[in-house]
């Protein structure tokens, strides 16, 4: 990096040790997480025969979710009020109207986890003698899992470009690095609004925590973008800034550890970005070389 003066690689030197033992201090205090909302129980339980029809279903996760637009279906078809969650927001409680007929139901759910990724998953019961031997049908997955982690890794390429072409113009200005902000704000703007597309097919983004970050990280790309193409890049930081930690807060280490979780993440998105933005600016082979 020669393009850099002494003073100005000291100061970088300087942050980057402390930026380090944030690091280090964050990994200390936390522990492993789960990364996804996994369904612990279920009332009346998958693969049992219960006498009588049940007056509600009962399905508990092992973590906070937020409901989305159809949260559970019933296979045959059976009357059913609508879901509600209670206090701490790891129990769905899904009413059943009327009697239901004997037979096996299939019990399919949907549910967002609190780090944004929907999730669902199925089971069976019986309702009639206990003669009826289910085998075990239950399964769990995250909804469009391929698609969501393309979009994520393109989001964070276009964070970290920016970011880096930022930070490289900040502390070497007029040293002829490449222009990448225009195209990486709109393509920022762009894989953040597919992301929240992703979850509005089931519901309202303003219903739910994953959904509000989702708006606050296309809201944050977008005045990025603008702040670039009306060549006010120092302003773009602010909106970016907010992007950081909307992902922070979405992660899956907050779930386990709310307030030391989200510093590691934050933490982590800005190294990385910084690191592989301000190469990729400064530092890659072509026309513009450190």
């Amino acid at each position: 990096m020669t393009f850099l003066t002494p003073p100005a690689r000291r100061a970088v030197l300087r942050y980057a040790i402390v930026l380090g033992l944030l690091i280090l201090a964050a990994v200390g205090s936390t522990a492993p997480a789960s990364a996804h909302a996994t369904l612990l129980f279920t009332s009346p339980a998958a693969d049992a025969t219960v006498a009588e029809s049940p007056k509600a279903l009962l399905l508990v996760f092992d973590q906070p979710v937020a409901l989305t637009g159809s949260t559970v279906r019933l296979t045959p078809a059976a009357a059913f009020g609508a879901a509600t969650l209670n206090e701490d927001t790891r129990t769905v409680t899904l009413p059943l109207r009327g009697h239901m007929a004997t037979g096996v139901r299939t019990v399919d759910w949907q549910v967002t986890a609190r780090d944004g990724d929907m999730m669902t998953g199925s089971y069976r019961f019986a309702v009639g003698p206990h003669t009826v031997a289910l085998h075990s049908g239950q399964a769990t997955a995250a909804k469009d899992a391929s698609v969501t982690a393309v979009l994520r890794w393109l989001m964070f390429a276009a964070l970290a470009l920016l970011l880096g072409e930022l930070t490289g113009r900040r502390i070497a200005p007029g040293a002829g690095l490449r222009r990448w902000a225009p195209a990486t704000a709109l393509a920022g703007t762009a894989t953040a609004l597919a992301l929240a597309a992703l979850l509005a097919r089931d519901g309202s983004l303003l219903d739910n925590r994953p959904g509000i970050l989702a708006l606050v990280e296309t809201g944050g790309f977008f005045l990025a973008a603008l702040a670039v193409f009306l060549r006010r890049d120092a302003r773009a930081v602010v909106p970016l800034s907010a992007v950081l930690v909307a992902e922070a807060l979405r992660a899956h280490p907050q779930t386990g550890h709310p307030v030391t979780g989200a510093l590691l993440t934050f933490v982590h998105l800005v190294v990385a970005a910084l690191w592989v933005g301000t190469w990729c600016t400064c530092c890659a082979p072509g026309p513009a070389r450190c």
